[in-house]
C-alpha cells in the first residue's frame, strides 16, 4: 500500500481496542479460523466476539464466511489490507528498534542476546 494511502485510512479508521487488535495479530499467525476458536483462544465470549468481528468487516480489515465443510461454521479470515497495515506497522517497529539498538556496544548487545534466548527458554517451558 503506497504511503499516502495508508496514512488516509489511517486518518479514517480510528484507534482499535486492544480485543480488536489481539484478533488480528491471531489472525495474522494461522490466517483463517472459526470464530467460536478465536473466541476460546482469546478468552474472548462468544456475544463479545461478533460485534468485534462487525467492527472490523466495517474497518475493511477481516471477511466473514461459511466454512465450507460445515455451514454452520463461521469462518474469519484477514484481508490483504489488514495484512497490508500489519506488515506496515511490524516493519516500522523493526526500524525503529534496529535504530535504537544500533548505537548498544557489541557485549551489550550479546549480553542482549543471551538474556533474550534465556528468555524464550523459559517461556517454552510454560507452554
Amino acid at each position: 500500500m503506497p504511503p499516502k494511502q495508508f496514512q488516509e485510512y489511517i486518518e479514517k479508521c480510528p484507534m482499535l481496542p486492544p480485543s480488536h487488535i489481539k484478533v488480528i495479530i491471531y489472525l495474522y499467525g494461522i490466517n483463517s479460523a472459526p470464530m467460536s476458536q478465536i473466541a476460546s483462544t482469546l478468552n474472548i465470549s462468544k456475544s463479545n466476539m461478533t460485534p468485534i468481528i462487525d467492527k472490523l468487516i466495517s474497518y475493511g480489515l477481516v471477511k466473514r464466511y461459511t466454512d465450507e465443510k460445515d455451514r454452520r461454521i463461521l469462518r474469519i479470515e484477514l484481508t490483504e489490507l489488514a495484512f497490508n497495515i500489519f506488515n506496515h506497522f511490524k516493519n516500522y517497529a523493526k526500524s525503529v528498534l534496529l535504530n535504537k539498538v544500533s548505537i548498544l556496544p557489541d557485549d551489550d548487545l550479546e549480553e542482549a542476546q543471551y538474556c533474550i534466548e534465556k528468555l524464550t527458554s523459559i517461556f517454552l517451558k510454560l507452554s
